[in-house]
Parts: C-alpha cells; structure tokens; sequence
C-alpha cells in the first residue's frame, strides 16, 4: 500500500486527535491516512525527506510525493476536502510568517490548553482502517 494523502500528527494531543477525527468525518472519498509522528511508518517517511518530523512542533501532510507543515499543511489538506472546507484555502492570502506565528503559538501551548493523552486514540475499526502503525 501507497497512499497518496497520509496526515502525521502528535498522537498524545486531545486537540490533534479531534481535528484528526474532524478531517476523517469530513473525507467523504477516504483518501487520506493518519499516522503519529512518533511511528514507525512517521520515521520511513521522514526519511524519505531527510527530516525528523517526530520533533517538529507541527502537523505533517505528505501528498504527491512532497510535504508540508505548519498553516502550509493546514491549507492543503483543507484543499483536498469536500464542499466548505475548500474555503479556508483562501486564508493563504496571509503571509506565511503570520499565519505560521499564530499556528506556532497554539503548537506550543496545545497541551496547557487542550491537554495531553498517555497514547493515541482510536475511535472506531473503521478509523483504525485508516492508521497507518
């Protein structure tokens, strides 16, 4: 298996794992496929890339053989889902550097504000389907 949208995300995060189960909801065609940042499959990759995305304070999107982070992985995988969510494509007119300040203020406090898990969670088979280990 290949896939060709893969979402690497911190794993212990309650904020990331809702948004990641936001976007599952929201992938009406099922192509995307979620990994933490710290598995095996996260360390392949990066890899791959020649980066260590297990450190990065970010989300990661790997598509069509290139990565993003920060607000630039935000944007892109808003442009990959259906209907609305195509919208907050539009938000890239904001210069990277300020959108990236705002993105990183939240990364460095999620866990004071959301809180933070022992372990990923997975919500039901049909997710699971979809983690890539």
């Amino acid at each position: 298996m290949n896939p060709e949208h893969i979402i690497i995300y911190d794993g212990t995060c309650l904020f990331c794992n809702k948004l990641i189960q936001l976007i599952y909801k929201a992938d009406k065609r099922k192509k995307f496929y979620f990994t933490t940042n710290t598995s095996q499959t996260s360390q392949k990759i990066s890899g791959t890339f020649h980066s260590d995305f297990s450190t990065m304070n970010s989300v990661v999107f790997v598509s069509k053989g290139k990565y993003y982070i920060k607000s630039d992985a935000v944007f892109q995988i808003a442009l990959e889902l259906e209907s609305g969510w195509k919208l907050l494509y539009g938000f890239k007119i904001i210069p990277r550097f300020l959108r990236n300040v705002i993105y990183d203020f939240v990364a460095k406090n999620r866990y004071r504000i959301f809180g933070k898990r022992q372990y990923c969670s997975i919500p039901d088979a049909a997710f699971a389907s979809k983690l890539l280990l």
